[in-house]
């Protein structure tokens, strides 16, 4: 995240591009919402009436305070219900939130609070479609801690919540944390993993028949080095978080060639 200061007010970045098919409409459209400052789009979810948006904003230069920001929009994407959370113990900082609707239709996300003294605890977050907060949770993957970030979570068919943490300890190294929750964010297991690398930048993850898989972006340099190189990495976990197989594939070196213009 840039600690440069952003010139003037910033619109929120949400630009909503998507093909109704019932409908059979496209529509783009930009949201300005001031007098935030700096503001980022993280993920959507769509029902048979609605697309529910979730973000983090701050009225400051990007960085402290931010709150949790939630809108719904009706199938051609006007506004319908907009609010926004502020944790008043913890600031929200939620950059890699997965947004998804449970069986009683309503919407769960996750992230990141930070507390003013620097202290870092994981979100697990319940809203209704009106976007009223219904759950909050905050929790840690471990007591010797710099950072953490749940990068991403999948929800299977039970209401429950697999979720992948990376955890650094120090300014350098990452540690890395697989989570199950129940419905109401309490935690069923945890499980620390090692990769075969310093730091991550992005993970992902999708569920399997026997557990799930992540794809992650990996350096074999700490993270503050300009010149270490990013590599692709695949685990496989079985249902309780353990690691199956590990495959990171060879470096190559890709040619113009095989880059894509858009013109």
């Amino acid at each position: 995240m840039s600690n440069k200061r952003c010139f003037g007010y910033l619109f929120f970045g949400l630009l909503i591009c998507n093909l109704i098919q019932a409908q059979s409409n496209t529509f783009s459209k930009l949201y300005p919402l001031i007098p935030l400052l700096s503001s980022t789009f993280t993920s959507i979810e769509i029902d048979d009436n609605s697309y529910y948006v979730i973000g983090v904003g701050s009225i400051d230069a990007p960085g402290y305070p931010a709150a949790s920001l939630f809108m719904r929009t009706n199938l051609n994407g006007e506004i319908e219900k907009f609010s926004s959370i502020i944790d008043t113990n913890n600031n929200f900082e939620t950059w890699f939130q997965s947004l998804v609707m449970d069986h009683d239709g309503n919407l769960v996300t996750h992230g990141v609070s930070l507390n003013p003294k620097d202290s870092n605890f994981l979100s697990f977050i319940k809203y209704n479609k009106d976007g009223e907060l219904i759950l909050l949770k905050t929790f840690s993957a471990s007591q010797i801690r710099m950072f953490e970030m749940s990068h991403c979570m999948k929800k299977n068919e039970r209401d429950e919540y697999y979720m992948t943490v990376r955890s650094n300890p120090d300014e350098y190294n990452s540690s890395f944390f697989n989570f199950k929750l129940d419905k109401n964010g309490n935690i069923l297991w945890k499980r620390e993993f090692k990769m075969n690398a310093l730091n991550c930048s992005l993970i992902r993850m999708a569920l399997t028949l026997n557990g799930f898989i992540i794809g992650v972006t990996i350096s074999p340099d700490s993270y503050p080095q300009k010149n270490g190189i990013n590599q692709y990495a695949i685990l496989s976990f079985d249902s309780i978080g353990n690691v199956l197989w590990e495959n990171i594939p060879t470096v190559r070196k890709i040619g113009l060639e095989h880059m894509v213009v858009l013109k």
